[in-house]
Formats: structure tokens, C-alpha cells, sequence
């Protein structure tokens, strides 16, 4: 008989705790990366020298592409963490749906954008109602409008859940990592009264360019918590994972 509820031993119930599993989600970001180094390397190099490309490099691009490859493959490696009986049935998890998830982070940030324009809260609203879409992407195979709808459903009445243990972490850090850009910058203008003009500004643009690099590692950090946060809100709302269920099935037959 296959499971249309969640039937977990003890073991594995996921406990959220944003104070363990905020290092552990950095652990399995560097993990990812570093599996596989060439995509990785050409991301940071186009984050930090995004300022001295041409425009006709298209780098905003390739930069958008290779972080939505990063993004898929934390968020797979991150499910097999949580429940490591699935790392044996690779076959179940999505490598194809890069179309899908560039689609979904061009609705996320458009909407995003135009409900801000309004009113900050419609803004941050739609920002949360869609912060699960990716999930229903990469693990459960859907497709972009399917899975907007979905993320709405499952977000409903769980938006500050969602803030107090996806987006504040990150935010913190965002804030502190910008904080220090700051203070690093006041600091190079004042040492730079003593160098030329040309100098100063090389350095402000090195701490600028590594401070981009330190926040877009910082957001992709959001992507473990968010699938862990995901699978616990699928979950207690009574729905198995389609990975779960393809497991099942598995042993069944």
C-alpha cells in the first residue's frame, strides 16, 4: 500500500532550527559548489567582475543561468540530506528544468517589483507567497504556473514562519556583510586622502565586487532552509513528496 500521508519514524521528522541549520545550510552550499568547480568558478569570476564586462558579454545573464544550475543542485543535495535514503534514487530528482526556474524567478522578481510600487506589503506578500516555488519545480517536477499555484496554497498563513526562519538569517547577514562594505569604504576614503584618486577607486571596487559575492552566497544559503521549510509545511499538511512517493512505489514492487 503506498503512503498519501506522511508516515515517518522518528528519525525522520525534521526539527527546524535556524541556529543549526543556517551553518549546515552554508556546508551544503559550499558542498555543492564545489562539486562542481568549473560552473562555480565561472559564477564568481561574473559576479565579481560584472562591473568590467562589456555589456554585449551578456554576463548578467550567464550569471543569472549559472546561479539557477547552483540553486537546482543545493536544492537537490539539501533533500538527500534530509532524508539520505533518497541520495540511492537519483533517477527521481529534476536536472531539466532550468526553462522552468528562470521563468519562475522572472514572475517572482516582476511581481515582486510592480506589487512594491504599490505599497512595501503587497510587495513582500507576493515575495513570500512564491518563495516555494522553485521547491515544486525541482522536486516535484511541476510546471511554472503549477507550482506558483501550489507555493501560494502552502504559503497561506505561514508567510511569518516563513520570514522568521528562511529570510531572517540571510537577512542578518546581508545586513552585517553591507555594514562592513560601508565601514570598509569610509575607511579606504579616508586612507585614500593620501593615495590618487585612481587608486582609491580600484579598492572601493574590489570591496564592492567581493561584497556582491558574499551576499549572492548569502541568498543562496536561503535555498536549504527553504526546502527544509517546504518539506516540513508539505508534510503537516498531510501530503507526502513526490520523491517520497516514488520511493515508496519502489518498494512496493
Amino acid at each position: 500500500m503506498l503512503p498519501t500521508e506522511p508516515e515517518q519514524t522518528q528519525d525522520q521528522i525534521l526539527v527546524l532550527n535556524l541556529k543549526r541549520d543556517l551553518p549546515e545550510a552554508f556546508k551544503i552550499v559550499f558542498q555543492t559548489m564545489a562539486a562542481t568547480p568549473i560552473i562555480s568558478a565561472l559564477f564568481v569570476l561574473l559576479t565579481l567582475f560584472d562591473d568590467l564586462l562589456p555589456p554585449l558579454t551578456l554576463d548578467t545573464l550567464w550569471a543569472l543561468i549559472l546561479q539557477l544550475i547552483i540553486t537546482r543542485n543545493i536544492i537537490n543535495n539539501t533533500y538527500k540530506a534530509a532524508f539520505p535514503e533518497s541520495k540511492t534514487a537519483s533517477q527521481h530528482f529534476q536536472t531539466k528544468c532550468l526553462a522552468r526556474m528562470f521563468g519562475i524567478q522572472f514572475i517572482w522578481g516582476l511581481g515582486t517589483l510592480l506589487c512594491g510600487l504599490l505599497l512595501i506589503a503587497p510587495g513582500i506578500y507576493f515575495a513570500l507567497a512564491l518563495s516555494l516555488c522553485l521547491q515544486f519545480v525541482v522536486l516535484e517536477n511541476e510546471s511554472g504556473f503549477a507550482a506558483i499555484k501550489s507555493s501560494w496554497n502552502l504559503t497561506k498563513g505561514k508567510k511569518w514562519q516563513i520570514i522568521k526562519y528562511v529570510a531572517l538569517g540571510p537577512l542578518i547577514l546581508t545586513s552585517l556583510a553591507l555594514a562592513a562594505t560601508f565601514g570598509a569604504g569610509f575607511v579606504v576614503t579616508l586612507v585614500g586622502l593620501n593615495l590618487d584618486a585612481a587608486n582609491t577607486e580600484k579598492i572601493t571596487d574590489i570591496i564592492a565586487a567581493v561584497a556582491t559575492l558574499i551576499v549572492e552566497l548569502i541568498v543562496l544559503s536561503a535555498q536549504p532552509l527553504a526546502v527544509k521549510i517546504w518539506i516540513d509545511l508539505m508534510h503537516k499538511s498531510g501530503r507526502c513528496t513526490a520523491i517520497e512517493r516514488k520511493i515508496a512505489e519502489q518498494q512496493v514492487a
